[in-house]
């Protein structure tokens, strides 16, 4: 995880790491963009919050799919199941 912002602070005693003003975090593929980031050390949740009465007051998201992993055949398909009935005796 990376970010950046023109004001950082931690504060200790809830455990939350707050960028501010052009603030941005990247995790992996994915991009959150905002005028206050503030992301929990314990939870690992982030906020994202825009400035009010800005031209660009808006939060901005990119989040990227993670890939599907590849499903391969079984080397040794099992059989079909069989069903046997017996017939019942009423």
């Amino acid at each position: 995880m990376e970010g950046q912002a023109k004001k950082i602070e931690y504060h200790e005693a809830s455990h939350q790491l707050e960028l501010k003003e052009n603030a941005w975090i990247r995790r992996d593929r994915d991009l959150v963009k905002g005028d206050d980031l503030i992301y929990s050390t314990i939870t690992q949740m982030l906020q994202a919050k825009s400035a009010p009465q800005t031209p660009n007051d808006r939060v901005h998201l990119t989040l990227q799919p993670t890939p599907k992993p590849q499903v391969s055949a079984p080397l040794h398909p099992s059989p079909p199941a069989s069903l046997q009935l017996e017939p019942s005796h009423e």
